[in-house]
């Protein structure tokens, strides 16, 4: 297993400063450190590279949107780790909570081939999952809970989400789609395989693993 962590950033340097010190706890688990930089200023790129030393910054040559931006980070994973066999995909406004054992949510995908990726909750966000108590909670009857040995986790067919998970390298063969809500058309993809789940890690009940701490949207093309 050779786990590459990719960090999507896109010019918001107070955001990505909090993420990469809430990241210290697992880098011991990664091979590859890549920071994915699509702000379009290569000062940015610069910054991150003196900031992050052991870290790759690639940067794009202008903004390129969020589907943009997400088919090159993969065209660059395909062309310059073909050892990677999980990526952690991790966007640049989200702080981890506390310690998790990525190798174990790796573990998972890797003895449950139906499972397109392993998520980490967020907190509720949006105003009806606020209302509800959680993205969860939002859809209680979507998300069935499996354990097995000391790991638990939930199944559901709602959506892929880009948001902190776990997917192994062979999903970036297909691609990510082109156009305005392409998070959307890359979860119908997906689930056009009746038999295809998808996982966040823990129990029901527990707290989240993550925390969104973009309030302020950069990106375009969601």
């Amino acid at each position: 297993m050779r786990l590459l962590l990719l960090v999507m950033s896109d010019g918001r340097r107070e955001y990505l400063e909090r993420t990469m010190l809430s990241l210290g706890g697992i880098l011991a688990d990664v091979e590859h450190w890549v920071i994915h930089e699509d702000s379009g200023d290569p000062a940015d790129a610069k910054w991150a590279a003196g900031k992050f030393p052991g870290w790759r910054v690639h940067a794009t040559g202008a903004r390129s949107g969020f589907g943009g931006a997400i088919r090159s980070a993969w065209d660059l994973i395909r062309a310059d780790y073909p050892d990677a066999t999980h990526v952690l995909h991790w966007e640049g406004d989200f702080t981890l909570n506390r310690p998790v054992e990525v190798r174990d949510m790796c573990a998972v995908l890797d003895d449950r081939p139906h499972l397109a990726q392993m998520a980490l909750r967020r907190q509720a966000w949006n105003a009806e999952e606020i209302a509800a108590g959680g993205i969860i909670e939002r859809w209680p009857g979507d998300f069935i809970e499996i354990k097995y040995g000391h790991t638990v986790w939930l199944e559901h067919r709602r959506w892929f989400t880009t948001n902190p998970c776990v997917y192994r390298a062979g999903l970036l063969d297909g691609g990510w789609p082109d156009g305005a809500e392409s998070e959307g058309h890359f979860s119908a993809e997906v689930f056009a395989d009746t038999e295809m789940r998808a996982g966040y890690w823990g129990a029901r009940d527990e707290a989240p693993w993550v925390h969104h701490i973009g309030d302020i949207r950069a990106g375009t093309e969601y």
